[in-house]
């Protein structure tokens, strides 16, 4: 037994030196440096400094070069040999292809992504708060706050759903606040299907119905989130489903039909009258309980989506020339996945490289432009000198 298991280890690390093959050109050793972490060594850049310790497994440093914070995270890669590991590197995979893609000021983004043969890291920009600090907080949020962090949040699920893509998970903790007030949605993790764990969830998701698409639960997640911002509590899923919104009619359990169960779970509710919004909230703004009436409906066809609730008049004041984006074409089909360690290895190691090509476009347009660029400068470029480009200003 333990032969086998040592062949297989072996087998495992083969693996991983084998993708990390086509990755290592991309890196110079000399620009590399370690720190420890809550005694877990960091192999990063040099141009990251350690400024402090968050969780067994992130950091906050500081980019020297453009004295940007920045948050860390690191994964060990051995994860990807059990069934658990591999599920969440292929959800980590797709979360990384996604927002690589989907580029905007209410989403936040990638900064870095980088890769040994035994760590993976993920370098974001750093992000003071979430928002269920701001829920847990003694703050009072007024009407104004209210409505301005909707609708960014709303501008940044408009942008994903104009290709068709929702995020599964979204709580109070998965929405960053900077000092300003400005909001950004955070998500590591990507599945394809809504989670089933959370409060926030929608009856479709609650229920297992599978359709077409889920973004409509984007925006049952995002009513009771703004629900939890004015009254500081949570609601539990039957308190939504039945006590607030009452017993559905009829015709709003047809998405139900093929689930005999759910469809009789939700018939035993029978009597439950609709509460009103502005009567549990009196001094809640009208138009936003308007509002909350459209996007927390038990049926997901008569929901509201996110370009209509940016319509709503609620937030009519803060609508500026292209605040609202459509984001460019996305193929799902790279959300595709394979089961196995290697394809999921490969797809990793590639997302990685990308973030390398992109520096070596912008030192390559720097060379190309500085025709006086001095061959004792290249030695200061952090970038591998195997590289074609690298060597340009011999041609210059």
């Amino acid at each position: 037994m333990q032969i086998n298991s040592e062949q297989q280890y072996s087998k495992q690390q083969d693996l991983i030196q084998l993708c990390y093959q086509k990755y290592q050109p991309f890196q110079s050793e000399d620009n590399f440096h370690t720190f420890k972490v809550n005694n877990t060594d960091f192999r990063l850049e040099k141009k990251y400094k350690f400024v402090e310790f968050k969780d067994f497994s992130t950091c906050i440093a500081v980019d020297q070069e453009n004295g940007q914070k920045v948050e860390i995270k690191q994964l060990a890669i051995n994860k990807i040999f059990d069934t658990e590991g591999r599920d969440l590197f292929k959800s980590i995979a797709r979360g990384i292809k996604i927002q690589n893609h989907f580029q905007h000021e209410n989403i936040r983004s990638n900064l870095y992504i980088t890769m040994d043969t035994e760590n993976f890291y993920i370098v974001k920009e750093f992000v003071w708060a979430n928002m269920d600090r701001i829920i847990r907080s003694n703050q009072e949020l007024s009407d104004d706050h209210i409505q301005y962090f909707s609708f960014q949040i709303l501008r940044a699920l408009f942008y994903l759903h104009s290709q068709n893509i929702c995020l599964p998970e979204i709580t109070p903790k998965s929405i960053l606040v900077t000092q300003t007030c400005d909001l950004k949605l955070d998500f590591f993790y990507f599945r394809c299907i809504p989670s089933t764990d959370d409060c926030y969830i929608s009856p479709e998701a609650y229920f297992d119905i599978s359709l077409k698409n889920y973004l409509k639960n984007d925006i049952w997640k995002l009513g009771l989130i703004i629900v939890e911002l004015m009254s500081k509590k949570i609601f539990t899923n039957n308190e939504i489903f039945f006590d607030i919104l009452g017993t559905p009619l009829e015709e709003d359990l047809l998405f139900l039909k093929d689930n005999i169960h759910a469809y009789q779970q939700v018939k035993s509710q029978f009597g439950k009258k609709k509460q009103c919004w502005q009567t549990l909230f009196p001094t809640a703004n009208p138009l936003l309980c308007d509002l909350l009436n459209k996007m927390i409906v038990f049926n997901p066809e008569k929901r509201y989506s996110a370009e209509d609730c940016l319509k709503h008049p609620y937030f009519l004041d803060l609508h500026e020339k292209n605040s609202i984006q459509f984001a460019k074409e996305f193929d799902h089909s790279q959300l595709q996945i394979g089961d196995t360690e290697d394809q999921i290895l490969q797809e990793i190691y590639s997302e990685a490289g990308k973030y390398y090509l992109k520096k070596i476009k912008i030192f390559e347009v720097y060379i190309i432009q500085n025709i006086s660029f001095k061959k004792h400068q290249a030695p200061y470029i952090p970038l591998n000198p195997n590289l074609l480009f690298y060597n340009l200003y011999e041609d210059l």
